[in-house]
């Protein structure tokens, strides 16, 4: 959402620019001549219903033909000509047409990302065809808005008009009502993403409320923001990984960008979407740093035991991660990969990873175990190939394996319960 002034353009002057271009269409120049008047007058009426957020009231045209009368003599066919040919085509139209669609320096104005190809009609010319060469009644935008999201719909309540980027309230631009939460990388989640809502101020109308909730869900900005954000996320991430080489530290090389990202997302518009992205990820990190990076990941520290099904335990039964540092680590490093163990809650996390995983392996091992008559040949020759193939060393489906193989090989259990069917 990019908020405009309206065109600079007086309509008087492009209706005559609409009449200088139909030169060889003497009665057609004549028409809109005389129709003029009409025209402004229903202008009046735009203006008026559009600063008071109530252009939902305006009367659509209905079924009619093309040849309808519609403004004085102006038939419907006459007024999409003014616009398709005569405004769009046209050198005399065509130079206010591509003013009115520069202004906005290729940014949707509809969803603030860019693209801006193109000229939409607020009101859709198919149903408000009064409004097709009306300055304020056209918005660049871009195709996306225009045609796959708006395409000839309109509001027909209060709770379905959409922002008008010429004719808003001000606290839809000078307020916040856009927000995201960061959700980062995790086992469950292959890549961070950020995730955005509409959240608007509690002191805003029920009314003002639902429009900018509807504007958000109506252009699906939600999926389109995240989209672009997944991009720039990459690059933040990139970011992130130089500052970590700078400062040494990946909390330090975090608050540092951060400061950098905080004066990107003070350069931007309240709800502009890049902006609610840093917001976002300042938000999360200035509160939950976490290490990305595992420490002293050269070394096996973290080690996991499989607890069997049986004995009033469910299948697949379950693994439980823990700490024990190699005795060859310091006592600071010990510290660190306990602490680092500890603060981001692995444990569970790892063991809520492991639960479905667990139960694919376990599977395997049975029909193994169907054609090889043996738990231990079974769990060897699904097992230690896994094993062989995670890497580094406290990678935790390394650990699980090694846990399985310790249970069923290593330990000489020979018996398994059967999955349940």
């Amino acid at each position: 959402m990019k908020r405009l002034t309206p065109p600079g353009f007086l309509y008087d002057d492009i209706i005559k620019s609409c009449i200088e271009g139909a030169a060889s269409d003497i009665a057609f120049q004549k028409r809109l001549d005389d129709s003029k008047p009409s025209l402004l007058s229903k202008s009046v009426a735009y203006f008026n219903n559009a600063k008071n957020q109530t252009l939902y009231l305006q009367a659509p045209l209905g079924k009619v033909d093309s040849n309808h009368t519609v403004a004085h003599t102006l038939t419907v066919a006459d007024l999409h000509s003014a616009y398709d040919t005569y405004l769009r085509e046209r050198k005399s139209g065509r130079e206010i047409y591509d003013a009115i669609k520069l202004r906005a320096h290729e940014i949707c104005l509809y969803c603030a990302l860019p693209g801006a190809s193109t000229l939409d009609h607020y009101l859709p010319k198919a149903h408000f065809p009064e409004f097709s060469i009306f300055p304020n009644n056209l918005v660049p935008s871009c195709t996306k808005c225009n045609e796959d999201e708006k395409g000839q719909k309109f509001a027909t309540s209060i709770n379905e008009q959409i922002i008008h980027p010429y004719h808003e309230k001000d606290a839809v631009f000078q307020q916040q009502w856009l927000y995201a939460d960061f959700l980062p990388k995790s086992l469950t989640r292959s890549e961070a993403i950020i995730e955005y809502y509409v959240s608007p101020p509690e002191n805003w109308d029920d009314a003002d409320k639902k429009r900018v909730a509807h504007h958000f869900h109506f252009f699906k900005l939600g999926k389109r923001y995240g989209t672009n954000a997944a991009v720039h996320l990459n690059q933040v991430i990139e970011t992130m990984e130089a500052y970590h080489a700078d400062y040494g530290s990946y909390t330090e090389g975090c608050k540092r960008y951060l400061q950098v990202a905080a004066k990107v997302r003070d350069n931007q518009a309240n709800n502009d979407w890049r902006r609610v992205m840093y917001e976002a990820l300042l938000g999360y990190y200035s509160h939950n740093v976490r290490d990305l990076h595992v420490p002293h990941d050269s070394i096996q520290w973290l080690h996991a035991d499989f607890i069997a099904p049986g004995h009033g335990r469910s299948w697949p039964g379950r693994i439980e991660y823990y700490v024990a540092p190699h005795p060859n680590m310091s006592d600071s490093a010990k510290e660190e990969v306990i602490t680092y163990f500890e603060n981001n809650g692995l444990a569970r996390e790892y063991s809520e990873a492991a639960e479905k995983e667990l139960e694919v392996v376990l599977r395997k091992i049975e029909k193994s175990c169907s054609r090889s008559g043996s738990y231990v040949r079974a769990c060897g020759s699904v097992l230690e190939p896994l094993l062989v193939g995670t890497s580094p060393p406290n990678d935790w489906k390394r650990v699980m394996y090694q846990a399985l193989l310790s249970h069923y090989v290593w330990f000489k259990t020979y018996s398994m319960p059967s999955p349940p069917n």
